[in-house]
């Protein structure tokens, strides 16, 4: 059983545009601040269907605050991303791979966005993960060397009235933004070229509006991956294993001071060893998360 047969499941297709309807009616018809809306977006985004089901939940903490050299400054500091995107596929219960997104929120329409005080920084290392360090949250206070592969461990999600939803890697952003803000007329007419990452990922690099986010997000598109148990079409050689530890201090911090944490209840037995060997030290950190989980159990007895 592929893939191609779930995404032409009927069903499994009226989950997506349900999810993207409740996600697109939210956004278009908030008139909150990007702080709140993403606390309404946690808060509604809790639904338990056949082939997609979604947990979000909110880590109560510090923010996660990162140092690295930009520019020829040493120890600039800025946060390291407003949501953890993470999306598994399970058949049987067995977590057959498992990808992770961290991605800054903004509320403006992305063709619209100049970055501002701070904001190019913060650009910067979410679209290369220089060398860096962490300083409070979720990353240990540890020289890190992280590689994105897929080049969408790092992203951006603008929200919006027209669009709802805009989603872009944070490697593409920055090729336009850091070099010249005009750039952006040239990302806007050629963005078909940059749909899909030329190797195996098989990554979305930008979606337009919120039923196509959806879509990519649902169908296993978004994302670095950590987890290859042999259910995905992807060389298990594209595993990100430091990406991985990132992921499992998450868990290594939430078995200590969160066990009643639905991530940590759906994901401890998967990454039981891992956490174990898991010797970095982890403080309490703020992260929104939107877990999304793909069943392809049902499907076995389709015909």
């Amino acid at each position: 059983m592929g893939f191609n047969k779930l995404f032409r499941n009927k069903e499994f297709i009226k989950e997506q545009k349900e999810i993207a309807s409740i996600l697109d009616n939210l956004i278009k018809n908030s008139t909150k601040k990007e702080p709140d809306l993403v606390e309404d977006i946690i808060s509604e985004l809790n639904l338990k269907n056949k082939f997609i089901s979604v947990n979000s939940e909110f880590i109560h903490g510090s923010k996660s605050q990162v140092k690295f050299n930009y520019n020829n400054k040493k120890d600039t500091q800025r946060e390291a991303g407003d949501i953890l995107f993470s999306i598994s596929l399970f058949k049987n219960k067995n977590l057959l791979g498992h990808k992770i997104s961290f991605t800054q929120v903004k509320k403006k329409e992305l063709f619209k966005w100049k970055p501002q005080n701070g904001e190019k920084e913060q650009l910067y290392f979410l679209s290369k993960f220089p060398k860096f360090k962490g300083v409070s949250g979720v990353f240990p206070k540890e020289k890190i060397i992280l590689k994105d592969y897929s080049k969408t461990l790092g992203t951006y999600t603008f929200l919006n009235k027209k669009f709802g939803i805009e989603f872009i890697s944070a490697y593409i952003l920055s090729n336009f933004v850091l070099k010249n803000q005009c750039c952006f007329n040239l990302l806007n007419n050629n963005l078909k070229c940059y749909l899909r990452h030329p190797s195996n990922y098989n990554s979305c690099l930008y979606c337009p509006e919120t039923f196509n986010f959806v879509e990519n997000l649902t169908e296993f598109r978004i994302g670095e991956l950590i987890r290859n148990n042999g259910g995905i079409p992807f060389n298990r050689l594209t595993v990100n294993k430091e990406a991985r530890d990132i992921f499992v201090g998450i868990f290594k911090y939430l078995k200590n001071k969160h066990d009643d944490s639905k991530l940590l209840k759906k994901y401890f037995s998967f990454y039981r060893k891992d956490i174990l060997e898991n010797k970095s030290e982890y403080k309490e950190f703020n992260l929104a998360v939107i877990d999304i989980q793909i069943n392809l159990r049902e499907l076995e007895n389709e015909k």
